[in-house]
């Protein structure tokens, strides 16, 4: 069964069971209450003659039931029958069974016609006389209950009428929404043909459609973006790569055309350390690829930050000595430790700290520190050196991206990148900000 039909199918069982249960209402609260009122009055009037016949001598009774016929209405039905189940006198013209004059039960009768009406039912109770004589007292149906016959008539109609309308709007509802699925899978097809500039229609109504449509076509954006941060990665990995390769080759070359070992021991170590540079490089995109790509945060764990930025400040406290560069410890005791990848964020800080080192120059100051924010924690390092013009932070933050010779040629231009990689696996962000003057690189971790 296809959608369309699948559609159409439970368009019209809805419209089907909707309007047969409002049918079933309408008759409860109609035929059904009419019944009941009926079952009622003919119990009423069926004792308080049966009290009165069967108190009367028994020469007497066929006519206390003529008398009552004569002072009734016209609906107004009694009758005396024998033990046989004759009727002596009355007016019930149906023939009825022997078991309903012994049941002194109520039942609804069908009757027959005569010259001047047509059929109508009645309500009838049959009660029990000495003597096993039954006296028969019931009443007819008026046009309440008939009216309610033929609404129910026009419901049983209109429920017909409206299931065949539900296949009708659900034929018309599966073309709408196989036209524009059709419109989406054509789009979607040409995206995946590698038109990338394809993107899916909005009606501008904010249905389902648009929605989905919108997040499809944020999605798509994405998809863009990292598709050209990965073209980008590669032809910057091919640009930076070539000439480090290339000076690694002819070391080793020349090294192999030396005759000297001494000359030939130097060129190889040199080609050695131009080789770990290279590994390291690779190891730092391979990073920012895990990083970005979200994985590792099975590897998260409770953080002490304070613990983490003094291990840290120790830790390049010689470095910085020996570069001429005053280095202090600044961090809020107490604060909370959120969950993070150590390894990560270590290195990430270690990044921060080691740019600062390089680029604050000789006889500057730094700071590390970890404070608490709105947001949640701030780790980072603030320097006294040049700083980065605001129009530069953009490239900064790139990979493989290069500053002026104000912050320096050293450096494979990953450390920016990769710190704000793992401020992505963190949900956090990196903001570079002027120091007045200086760099100040701030970690922002949210809360948990």
């Amino acid at each position: 069964m296809t959608t369309t039909l699948r559609i159409a199918v439970i368009s019209a069982l809805l419209a089907f069971v909707t309007d047969a249960a409002m049918i079933g209402y309408v008759r409860y609260t109609t035929q059904t209450s009419a019944l009941a009122d009926m079952r009622e009055r003919v119990s009423e009037e069926a004792q308080a003659l049966h009290d009165a016949v069967e108190a009367a001598p028994p020469d007497r009774r066929e006519r206390m039931v003529q008398q009552e016929i004569n002072q009734a209405d016209q609906d107004f039905l009694a009758g005396l029958f024998d033990a046989s189940g004759h009727q002596l006198i009355g007016n019930v013209p149906a023939k009825l069974p022997r078991a309903f004059l012994l049941s002194q039960s109520y039942e609804v009768v069908s009757l027959p016609g005569t010259a001047s009406e047509s059929a109508r039912e009645a309500g009838l109770i049959a009660l029990r006389l000495d003597g096993n004589a039954s006296l028969v007292t019931g009443h007819r149906f008026g046009d309440a209950l008939s009216q309610a016959h033929a609404l129910e008539r026009a419901l049983l109609l209109a429920l017909i009428f409206a299931a065949f309308l539900g296949g009708v709007t659900g034929l018309a509802v599966a073309f709408y929404v196989n036209r524009r699925v059709r419109v989406m899978v054509r789009t979607i097809d040409g995206i995946g043909r590698g038109d990338f500039t394809m993107r899916l229609s909005s009606g501008g109504r904010r249905d389902g459609f648009d929605l989905l449509a919108t997040q499809i076509n944020l999605m798509l954006d994405r998809i863009d973006q990292l598709m050209k941060e990965v073209r980008l990665l590669t032809d910057s990995l091919a640009h930076d790569l070539r000439s480090p390769i290339g000076r690694l080759r002819t070391k080793v070359e020349r090294a192999l055309a030396l005759d000297d070992e001494l000359q030939r021991s130097d060129l190889l170590n040199s080609a050695l350390l131009d080789a770990d540079a290279l590994t390291r490089q690779l190891t730092t995109v391979l990073e920012i690829g895990r990083a970005e790509s979200m994985s590792g945060t099975d590897r998260f764990e409770q953080i002490d930050p304070v613990l983490l930025v003094r291990e840290l400040g120790d830790l390049f406290e010689p470095v910085a000595d020996e570069k001429g560069i005053a280095i202090s410890v600044n961090v809020q005791e107490s604060l909370p430790a959120p969950r993070g990848h150590r390894q990560l964020l270590t290195q990430a800080l270690g990044n921060l700290i080691d740019n600062a080192i390089l680029h604050a120059g000789s006889g500057r100051s730094l700071s590390i520190f970890a404070e608490a924010t709105a947001e949640g924690i701030a780790l980072g390092v603030a320097d006294r050196g040049p700083g980065i013009d605001p129009e530069q932070r953009a490239e900064a933050r790139r990979r493989f991206g290069r500053l002026d010779a104000s912050r320096g040629s050293e450096g494979a231009g990953l450390g920016l990148s990769l710190v704000e990689a793992v401020a992505h696996l963190h949900h956090g962000r990196l903001l570079l900000e002027d120091n007045q003057p200086g760099l100040r690189a701030s970690l922002f971790l949210p809360k948990d």
